[in-house]
């Protein structure tokens, strides 16, 4: 019972497909990458790991001036010997939410996964041979069970994740509390793990206008309330978010039909 796995360089872009009864897993040893999924590309580095179930083809392009990779085929046949009674891994893996999964497993996780390799690829050039088949067959099924169990906390952190983004109050609340700093869409993709066009159709259908409209609404409103504490306008537009003076004078008169400092010397009358 072995594992093939091959250390090659990334030379962009680098196709990889997995065999038609074997999972294929890419651990990325130095550097990092673009790696093309069904929705969209995810940048990888080493702490995450890629699996891409039977059949199904990746695309990898460089980021770096040196990405090394590793590839592990990991055939359904050697699943099938290493499951029993209590562990199925043939039904485990199958589980996997996409053709190619994205797996953060953190350093910890990746540095097991290598080292249980690492031993079971030694094995054969060590003096000691007592044992060797079933010693190699218990390191194997170790490494398939660690990998399976970091995908299904992956997975449990992912779908946690994207319960929270789906709660729009969360959305509100954020936008509420970070005027002054970064809300763009990109922002806002990674910090409720939800990608912007999602996120821009379900704001739209709650509140009837568009987020950048919400945003620029609340820090427009949020202005009025420190005009009227008395802070300088310099000091406003930088605490409400605005890039410049500019930006603020305008998009205020626009939407009040007077500056800044006409409302506050209406709003001291």
């Amino acid at each position: 019972m072995k594992l093939d796995v091959r250390k090659r360089n990334v030379v962009s872009p680098l196709t990889l497909k997995a065999g038609r009864q074997s999972y294929l897993l890419i651990v990325f040893r130095h550097g990092e990458a673009d790696v093309q999924t069904e929705k969209k590309d995810f940048v990888c580095n080493t702490e995450e790991l890629v699996l891409v179930k039977p059949g199904c083809t990746t695309q990898i392009r460089n980021r770096d001036t040196k990405t090394e990779i590793a590839t592990v085929s990991i055939p359904v046949q050697i699943l099938e010997e290493v499951s029993n009674e209590k562990l199925n891994l043939v039904e485990g893996f199958s589980y996997a939410q996409y053709d190619v999964n994205i797996v953060y497993a953190g350093t910890d996780g990746v540095m097991t996964l290598r080292n249980l390799l690492n031993k079971s690829e030694s094995l054969e050039k060590e003096e000691m041979q007592y044992g060797l088949a079933y010693y190699q067959e218990v390191l194997i099924s170790a490494f398939l069970v660690t990998l399976l169990r970091i995908c299904v906390d992956s997975d449990i952190k992912y779908i946690s994740r994207r319960r929270k983004a789906l709660m729009m109050d969360d959305v509100f609340v954020y936008i509420r509390e970070n005027l002054a700093g970064d809300l763009s869409l990109q922002k806002l993709e990674s910090v409720f793990f939800v990608s912007k066009e999602h996120l821009c159709r379900r704001f739209r259908q709650q509140t009837g206008v568009s987020i950048h409209q919400y945003i620029l609404d609340a820090r427009l409103s949020k202005s009025q309330s420190f005009i009227r504490k008395g802070l300088s306008i310099s000091e406003i537009y930088k605490q409400c978010g605005f890039k410049s003076y500019t930006h603020f004078f305008k998009a205020f008169k626009k939407v009040y039909g007077c500056t800044p400092s006409q409302f506050r010397k209406m709003a001291e009358e």
